[in-house]
């Protein structure tokens, strides 16, 4: 029901206790303003909203198989885009002509595929040989193909130098050698150092000597074999035994290890006989050191410090076999390791030489 909210003015002067009936001539009565009579005349009736109900929900077809008309026609137009999809001759005067619209023809529909690049023919592969006569003797032997290539860098020659004056060893001690095999190398190194003057200052005493010989035949003699032990003992003592050190140290192989042994202790032979000073051998040891100082005191001391050098350097050469002894041992080298390796090192020679030779 809607609500009367109507303002009826008769009402309200018999309800309000405070309105006067009639009044007064200048007496202010507020029910007697013809504005608010009128005003609450044209007041809007408040009519209070009411809810509606929420519209039920439509009810299920009789026929659950029956489609709806808007299935249809997507199903209509689904089976025509099936049927334009396909390979259809345009030129079919009964078409429609949104039917030609939509069709394309096979080949406009695929994508067409890149062009293929023709790859130019593989020419054969050229010889890299070269007589010994075609190499420049400044060209650095570069080879990008081997995993194991290293640079050589030693000796250290300045690079505008020609051959023979070239480097030609790959020496990095903190970068290939491991920690426990470090300091053994260092020492290893300065013996050969060490070696090499006990070399050259023997030849420097024999030719001070040779004011003192009587015979100058056999004091040019022994200076000239000096010379010769300068010229071939020192690269020798290099490749023979150090070279090796490094290499076993470095790859912590056992056939390098045993290679150095035998050399060494070749090495360590030669410092005693050269210590000793048998004369017309080359070697300022101690019997020709004291020939020369009953002559010439100056020689005689010379040829002295020669012969204690070589002493000195014996010394050192079997405190050197002493670590690296140790380091072969606290390595789990033993000798039967150097046996196999070696049998595996010749037997890959072997066939390596097979197969280079056509397998005959």
């Amino acid at each position: 029901k809607s609500l009367d909210l109507t303002f009826n003015m008769a009402e309200a002067k018999e309800n309000d206790p405070f309105a006067s009936e009639g009044g007064e001539e200048g007496e202010y009565n507020p029910f007697s303003d013809e504005m608010f009579e009128e005003k609450s005349k044209e007041a809007p009736q408040v009519v209070p909203q009411v809810e509606k109900p929420a519209p039920e929900a439509p009810a299920a077809p009789a026929n659950p198989t029956s489609i709806p008309e808007w299935a249809k026609k997507a199903e209509s137009e689904a089976e025509i885009d099936d049927k334009v999809s396909e390979e259809v001759d345009l030129r079919d005067d009964n078409m429609p002509d949104w039917a030609k619209a939509k069709a394309k023809p096979p080949e406009e529909k695929r994508e067409k595929a890149p062009p293929v690049k023709k790859q130019p023919k593989q020419q054969p592969l050229k010889s890299t040989y070269r007589p010994a006569s075609a190499y420049d003797p400044n060209e650095p032997l570069i080879s990008n193909k081997d995993p194991d290539y290293r640079p050589a860098n030693w000796p250290p020659f300045p690079k505008g130098c020609c051959w023979p004056w070239k480097p030609c060893f790959h020496h990095d001690f903190r970068g290939e050698i491991p920690r426990w095999g470090y300091t053994t190398t260092r020492i290893g190194f300065a013996v050969w150092y060490l070696t090499g003057f006990a070399y050259i200052w023997n030849l420097i005493a024999l030719s001070a000597g040779l004011s003192c010989h009587k015979d100058d035949c056999a004091s040019v003699r022994e200076v000239g074999t000096a010379a010769i032990f300068v010229v071939i003992c020192i690269p020798c003592a290099y490749v023979c035994w150090f070279y090796p050190l490094y290499s076993a140290m470095r790859k912590d192989s056992s056939i390098r290890f045993g290679w150095f042994f035998l050399c060494f202790f070749i090495q360590f032979l030669i410092c005693c006989f050269f210590a000793v000073g048998f004369p017309g051998v080359g070697a300022s040891g101690i019997i020709n050191s004291g020939d020369a100082t009953t002559k010439k005191s100056v020689v005689g001391f010379l040829m002295f410090s020669a012969a204690g050098l070589w002493i000195l350097l014996a010394l050192l050469d079997f405190y050197l076999i002493q670590k690296v002894l140790f380091v072969f041992r606290t390595s789990g080298h033993t000798a039967q390791d150097i046996r196999d390796e070696a049998t595996a090192e010749a037997g890959r020679a072997g066939y390596q030489a097979m197969v280079a030779g056509g397998g005959r």
